[in-house]
């Protein structure tokens, strides 16, 4: 038996494609997260980029995110570049170390200073 045993959620049969609705890793993503300017702004690809990573995340504000991980998702290498970079310069996600050079997995971490931005 494995040390770490893997805790399954529990979701709603819309969020999951399983027939148990048992799942791995779920995303939340706030209302108000769903209707601020900053993540409305999002084109499609650089919104699906975020929920995959909010998944990917398990929770965690830094995570590792490789491009294969995207192309899982059906993210094309292109557009998950450039998603990336949409991601960074909207203030949504940040570059902590770069697995470029050494053809490793970049870690990314979640920002939230944009919420100053997005203010009423």
């Amino acid at each position: 038996m494995s040390k770490h045993t893997r805790k399954l959620l529990n979701v709603k049969p819309w969020q999951s494609a399983r027939e148990d609705c048992r799942e791995g890793r779920a995303a939340v993503l706030g209302n108000t997260l769903l209707l601020s300017g900053p993540l409305r702004s999002l084109s499609g690809s650089a919104f699906k980029l975020y929920a995959c990573m909010l998944c990917e995340s398990g929770g965690k504000r830094e995570f590792e995110f490789p491009k294969s991980v995207g192309i899982k998702y059906g993210i094309s290498y292109s557009t998950l570049t450039r998603s990336i970079t949409e991601l960074k310069n909207a203030g949504m996600i940040n570059l902590v170390i770069s697995g470029k050079s050494t053809r490793t997995k970049s870690l990314y971490a979640f920002m939230w200073a944009w919420k100053a931005d997005n203010s009423q």
